[in-house]
């Protein structure tokens, strides 16, 4: 990319300006634009980084009709100044601001408004301006030690990057240096058809503002920290995210940088990859509202991944490569087919195997199965490894298989990921951030790269990939690896999701609030799993609940609260144990004997609270009470949308309603002390939420 040189000769001043005069001659600065970026004026030049060269006017002394109780007013389109302290110079079209002070400007320009203000606070007020520019940065804060910009009540304000190629430098509508805040109760509308609406290379706050960026990049952007703490805000990103860190280091001062803070006001998310992507936290509390829609949810998207829906890719790891491999699929008719697969490449970087598979139409769910060269083919007892059965996933064409102790782990992904420079498998590509086995590229709900605290608040979340999602295999700049924890105190959560609706790599911990997953490929998935409260309730097209493998053994504890899970694969399902001390859960399983409403490696052990499981039988698990806690199996006869009844000491206890056929297999724990316990079936009920009841 070329940017055009121009160069100003450099006319030096001679005595003072007169402030009361503001058509007087200013002084004329050299601007070179495709050089180093200065942070200091009326100096000698220092570079920083690669950005562009800015070399300020020279200040004068301070006009001595200047009234510093006076506003500084600058007209955008007469170009004049009235009151100006003497740090205000206008050249041809950019409005250079030189030192400390409350700017308040009005009018439209086609040029660059440009804050060089070394050490000095700054403050322009926008009240009712347009600002343009078709080859620079519109409005650029090249120093200071901090600026505000404030939209005043009753105005309307825009400014718009129309640049049609990425400039070597300064790459956002506003860009900043410093710490930028965005607050006023006007309107603040920001376009970038190129790359990012706003971008601070520190902290970035926005308070009160309505605020409207729509950017090609990435919407709202603070390298260090992004502050929300009221306002009505809708950020659009048209190909990246809607709101950005990228620093997880440590200041000078000791604190932590990359948080993401969401503490109110109404926010509207639209991305095409994340909607907000933290480098180290994120933090949502009090009566902050957030809706976030990604990749196809979001009607701005220009990038949306697409599958194939006839054709199914295995991705074999290197560990298990040299085996045969072939896939069990049930299909809808409860019938079950072998399919074997044509081998389309293999090597690359990380040495692994691809298949083509052909996807039968009306397939429900599949298991992979790895057979040695002397074992029977298609055979579901002679074999060597086999994975868990799990539904289809339609959103994705791809399966990562990789061996994890002696079973094989699956992990849907999409093809086109997998295929680098050349089409050459296994060399990464995409856009994909820290998750190489998700979605073609990165477009979670909410996603951070150590921790997210969700404290109170409403948040809504349609996404293609992950809802919620926390990295735990990423290495920070601070030097730690990101913990992968997601906590959940209080605030409603409602998530439409083709993917996991809450994912954290290593710990997640709900304490409270409601959380009501419509859709999701599995509803919760982490590797210890703690529920200690709240309201939650979830739709999965496989796994309900998930404790998988990552740093412990996996564990599902369930101390209180209220789970509800509707689950076409397993229900509760953990690959280590489970664990109930109290609460109340109704859960629903699959309506094939390939998964079950249970289904853990090690023990599920119950000293307290409820529990009504229904599902098909087959894998017929059960629960281990001890104490006062007593546990039960039973063989029941239900239809779709009939009702199935716990009943402890006479008190109706918990109701679910069947929304499948098939479902004839029952496992229920509680607490009685009479002993006296039923488990019955109805055709005709009425429930409040007609899907569960919860006694109280």
């Amino acid at each position: 990319m070329k940017s055009i040189t121009t160069l100003f000769g450099l006319l030096l001043i001679l005595g003072l300006v007169s402030c009361g005069s503001p058509k007087e001659e200013v002084p004329i600065s050299q601007y070179t634009k495709t050089q180093v970026a200065t942070s200091s004026n009326n100096t000698t030049n220092t570079p920083i980084g690669s950005q562009t060269t800015i070399i300020a006017p020279s200040v004068s002394s301070t006009p001595l009709s200047y009234d510093p109780a006076s506003e500084i007013l600058i007209n955008l389109d007469t170009k004049l100044v009235d009151n100006n302290n003497g740090c205000v110079i206008i050249e041809d079209n950019i409005i250079w601001i030189l030192g400390e002070g409350i700017y308040s400007l009005t009018g439209t320009i086609d040029g660059q408004v440009i804050v060089d203000a070394l050490d000095s606070k700054v403050e322009l007020e926008l009240r009712g301006v347009n600002i343009s520019n078709s080859s620079n940065c519109p409005l650029l804060i090249n120093s200071a030690d901090s600026c505000e910009i404030s939209a005043k009540s009753d105005t309307i304000n825009s400014i718009i990057d129309n640049r049609d190629a990425e400039s070597e430098s300064f790459n956002a509508t506003i860009y900043s240096n410093c710490d930028l805040k965005l607050k006023g109760k006007g309107i603040l509308n920001i376009e970038n058809n190129i790359n990012n609406g706003v971008h601070t290379k520190d902290d970035l706050e926005i308070k009160n503002l309505n605020l409207n960026v729509k950017a090609s990049n990435n919407s709202l952007k603070g390298n260090d920290s992004l502050t929300i703490e009221s306002g009505n805000i809708t950020a659009i990103s048209t190909k990246g995210d809607a709101l950005k860190t990228d620093n997880s280091e440590i200041s000078s001062k000791g604190n932590q940088r990359g948080t993401i803070t969401i503490l109110g006001g109404t926010i509207n998310l639209y991305a095409a990859c994340d909607t907000i992507d933290a480098s180290y936290n994120v933090e949502i509390s009090d009566s902050a509202i957030v809706n976030c829609y990604t990749d196809s949810y979001s009607e701005y998207s220009e990038e949306v991944s697409a599958t194939s829906t006839s054709e199914l890719y295995l991705k074999i790891n290197q560990s298990i490569s040299s085996y045969r491999h072939a896939i069990l699929f049930t299909l809808d008719d409860n019938n079950q087919e072998f399919v074997n697969g044509t081998s389309i490449s293999s090597g690359g970087f990380r040495r692994e195997v691809y298949y083509s598979y052909k996807l039968p139409s009306n397939a429900l769910a599949l298991e992979i199965y790895a057979y040695s060269s002397t074992t029977i083919e298609n055979s579901t007892t002679d074999y060597l490894y086999k994975s868990e059965c799990i539904s289809i996933n339609t959103s994705y064409d791809c399966l990562s298989v990789t061996k994890y102790s002696s079973s094989l782990s699956l992990s849907w992904t999409t093809y086109s990921t997998m295929q680098g420079p050349g089409g050459m498998p296994g060399m990464g590509g995409g856009m994909q951030d820290g998750n190489q086995d998700k979605a073609e590229y990165s477009c979670k709900g909410i996603k951070a790269d150590n921790e997210i605290n969700i404290n109170g608040g409403n948040i809504k979340i349609k996404s293609h990939d992950d809802g919620i999602h926390a990295n735990g295999d990423v290495t920070l700049e601070n030097g730690n690896i990101g913990l992968g924890n997601v906590n959940i105190s209080s605030g409603n959560i409602e998530i439409y999701t083709d993917d996991d609706g809450i994912h954290a790599d290593y710990k997640l911990t709900i304490t409270g609030g409601n959380i009501n997953i419509t859709k999701s490929y599995e509803g919760i998935e982490a590797n210890i799993i703690t529920i200690d409260g709240g309201v939650t309730q979830l739709v999965s097209s496989d796994d309900g609940v998930n404790a998988s493998a990552f740093k412990e053994t996996p564990l599902l504890n369930i101390n209180s609260g209220i789970l509800y899970l509707d689950a076409s694969g397993d229900g509760l399902d953990s690959n280590g144990s489970i664990k109930m001390t109290g609460g109340y859960v109704i859960a629903q399983g699959p309506s094939n004997s390939g998964n079950g409403v249970l289904d853990y490696d090690n023990t599920f052990t119950s000293t307290g609270g409820y529990l009504l499981a229904i599902g098909a039988s087959g894998m017929n698990q059960s629960v281990s009470a001890s104490g006062s806690a007593k546990s039960a199996t039973k063989t029941i006869s239900t239809s779709t949308n009939s009702y199935v009844t716990l009943t402890v000491d006479n008190e109706v206890i918990l109701i679910i309603r069947v929304t499948r056929s098939n479902m004839n297999y029952c496992v229920y724990s509680y607490i009685g002390t009479l002993g006296s316990v039923t488990v019955s079936t109805s055709v005709s009920m009425t429930l409040t939420n007609n899907l569960y009841y919860v006694k109280g």
